[in-house]
């Protein structure tokens, strides 16, 4: 039977429900529905989305106060509609409602950069991605090398990584914050605190064919001498490669060239 919307009528049950739960100071229960149940409803989804964002954004959950913090939690609850359906996801659709839905003034102005700082450490502690073997070779400027796909150059206006009960700036400092945050061989999360011209060579490591273009192809774009960097791109690469953040390409196998045997 449809209601006075034209939906019918279990579509209304259905949507008050749902309201119900996102939000029960704000969207009565529906009619006919014992509200003992429909707290215990209610209770559950909040306490199993708000344990999971407090898990994955530990920091950001001890910076704010009690109610700010569950204020912000039962806003991203009631008003995010999520891209995917998947309770794993639930961190990434938080992190999506942080950068483009959420309007308080009285959050901090580093709030969304932190959680993308703990986002993004919890996304590498969790990742299936495998490094691919170490060379036996130290490294050299005329190999190529490549990114791990463990490790993840980061840029924020804010120093995220100091963060704490005992820092909490109200305005971002002069010099942005650059980090490489990466899982090594054992499986141990690490922080590497980087810089504009590093972040730019891992970029270039991948398209230029060796360290050493990539080295030199950096030098050009920032207008400095090409020997001065290479001598600074050789430590850089040794420490990278060491921390596991690069890791070699293996040389593509010499095609097998097979003779016509009426020849």
């Amino acid at each position: 039977m449809p209601t006075g919307d034209g939906a019918p009528a279990f579509q209304a049950v259905q949507r008050a429900f749902a309201g119900h739960i996102r939000n029960p100071d704000r969207h009565p229960a529906p009619a006919g529905v014992d509200p003992r149940r429909m707290a215990v409803y209610a209770r559950l989804v909040y306490r199993n989305i708000e344990g999971f964002l407090a898990g994955t954004f530990p920091t950001a959950r001890r910076v704010l106060p009690e109610a700010h913090w569950h204020a912000a939690v039962r806003d991203f609850v009631e008003r995010h509609a999520s891209h995917s359906p998947y309770f794993r996801d639930i961190s990434t659709e938080f992190l999506r409602y942080l950068q483009a839905e959420r309007e308080a003034p009285e959050d901090p102005p580093f709030l969304a950069e932190l959680c993308h700082y703990e986002w993004a450490r919890r996304s590498l502690e969790q990742s299936d991605e495998v490094l691919p073997p170490a060379g036996d070779a130290p490294p050299s400027l005329d190999a190529r090398f490549a990114v791990s796909p463990l490790a993840w150059p980061l840029h924020y206006r804010f120093p995220v990584h100091r963060i704490g009960a005992d820092f909490q700036p109200e305005e971002p400092p002069e010099a942005p914050t650059w980090l490489i945050v990466y899982r090594d061989r054992d499986d141990r999360l690490r922080r590497m605190e980087s810089n504009a011209a590093t972040t730019r060579l891992l970029g270039l490591l991948g398209e230029a064919g060796s360290a050493r273009r990539a080295l030199t192809a950096l030098a050009d774009a920032l207008g400095r001498d090409r020997e001065q960097v290479l001598r600074f791109g050789e430590d850089t690469l040794r420490r990278l490669v060491s921390a596991d953040v690069v890791v070699p390409v293996p040389d593509a196998p010499e095609a097998v060239v097979v003779q016509d045997a009426k020849e």
